[in-house]
């Protein structure tokens, strides 16, 4: 019998307790995935949304995901704790292991957060599902599947499912020693890993289904007697796939189509807004109202999601709230976010510039962050609008719209640019003294 037959015998045996913690858990957190992200896939290039939701949900969708995969370390490195208690010696909480552990998982969330904050931004047209989109999902997902056959796939995974040698050979001691032990395991993990994440994050990372069959591959290659083997199945699936989707991603099964009907829904239910265009009582300063018209006057152009509408008028008294308590005015429009700019005469006289925002189904687009320029070619100037959102005195939510006061030039004509979540959506128009005359 080897020295080490004894020990090893010893390490195996499992705490109960902490087999029924890890369970509750990963229930725990699935449920909750499923509470919170339920009818939110837009599919690919899915919006994150702000920080703080998108970490918390990303947090929560590490621990649903994980926790099964990582239990065996989980487990062990409890042992071991629980063997050096009872003999005295001193001893981390298990917690303090896993805590580290999914703190890598979170930098790791972060990272691409911010990655997808930095393309987004860019505002690369040829990422449109229309045009270079599903070459790009399909690209991604075929490197997902290169990846899995490269050495440095196989130390991690070689590291994911053997942990007793990194128990017996970098036990560390103390809270620092945990930290850092759960740190190492997670950075091992995170090589592993990535390339399945970079699948989730390509199909659409908020997919309940997705998300499941991705924590399923995990599962399966890293604790499966066999699941060593799969890195060259997974290898060939993800590259097959990955042209599946670049040539025909309308046939893929379980594929939202960013531009379809359902992924309209699911941006709405991320707004904190309901598909049925009514008010979610949770989604406060979210409101969703009919259309009531307003994105049916004015020049309309719809694009894979939107129907926007573009109207120029005179320019228009902005009254905050409390103003608005105070002076009782019959007209004008009511400041909601952002800044008026202020009314100037002249040559270049102040009109009041104005996009309503609606879904294909009739709902007003309420919280949402546009970009609006003019570009006047005959005076060789062009303009970002300062976007503030209002509506107008006694018009109520239906009347929702995002604009400003701007600088026109009477007689010249103008091109509007509006541009939301990668769409856009272009207005010709002349200005008149009056107002303005839009053209088709």
């Amino acid at each position: 019998m080897s020295i080490n037959a004894a020990p090893r015998r010893s390490l195996l045996r499992i705490t109960p307790l902490t087999v029924v913690f890890l369970i509750a858990g990963a229930l725990v957190t699935w449920v909750l995935v499923v509470r919170r992200m339920r009818g939110m896939d837009a599919g690919p290039g899915t919006d994150l949304g702000g920080l703080g939701w998108y970490l918390g949900i990303w947090v929560t969708m590490m621990a649903a995901m994980m926790l099964p995969s990582v239990a065996p370390m989980v487990l062990l490195f409890n042992r071991v704790s629980a063997e050096r208690a009872r003999r005295g010696r001193s001893f981390v909480s298990t917690w303090i292991f896993v805590s580290s552990y999914l703190a890598v998982w979170t930098v790791y969330g972060l990272a691409a957060y911010g990655l997808y904050r930095g393309v987004h931004a860019l505002d690369l047209e040829f990422l449109d599902w229309n045009r270079g989109g599903p070459y790009v999902v399909g690209t991604l997902i075929a490197l997902a599947g290169v990846y899995e056959l490269t050495p440095l796939k196989t130390v991690c995974l070689h590291h994911c499912r053997s942990p007793m040698h990194f128990i017996l050979g970098g036990w560390r001691e103390g809270v620092g020693g945990a930290l850092r032990m759960g740190g190492e395991h997670g950075a091992y993990c995170v090589g592993c890993c990535w390339g399945l994440m970079l699948v989730l994050f390509a199909l659409g990372v908020m997919s309940i289904a997705w998300m499941a069959v991705v924590a399923v591959l995990i599962f399966a290659q890293k604790v499966l007697p066999l699941g060593n083997r799969l890195t060259r199945v997974f290898a060939i699936g993800f590259v097959a796939a990955g042209v599946w989707i670049a040539a025909a991603p309308g046939s893929v099964p379980g594929l939202t189509q960013p531009n379809s009907p359902a992924a309209d829904q699911a941006r709405m239910r991320m707004m904190g807004m309901s598909p049925n265009s009514g008010m979610n009582s949770g989604a406060m300063n979210k409101p969703m109202t009919a259309m009531a018209g307003e994105c049916s006057s004015g020049q309309m152009v719809k694009t894979a999601s939107y129907v926007m509408t573009l109207q120029i008028a005179q320019a228009q008294r902005m009254y905050t709230p409390a103003q608005l308590g105070d002076k009782h005015p019959k007209s004008g429009e009511l400041m909601l976010g952002g800044t008026m700019r202020p009314m100037h005469t002249g040559m270049a006289s102040t009109r009041h510039l104005e996009v309503h925002i609606c879904t294909h189904r009739g709902a007003v687009v309420t919280g949402a962050h546009p970009t609006i320029t003019v570009d006047d070619s005959a005076a060789k100037m062009m303009m970002n609008v300062p976007i503030a959102t209002m509506e107008g005195i006694g018009m109520g939510k239906g009347d929702y719209h995002y604009g400003n006061n701007v600088e026109l030039v009477a007689g010249h004509h103008v091109t509007v640019t509006v541009k939301l979540n990668r769409e856009q959506a272009l207005f010709h128009a002349m200005v008149t003294k009056s107002a303005v005359a839009v053209n088709g």
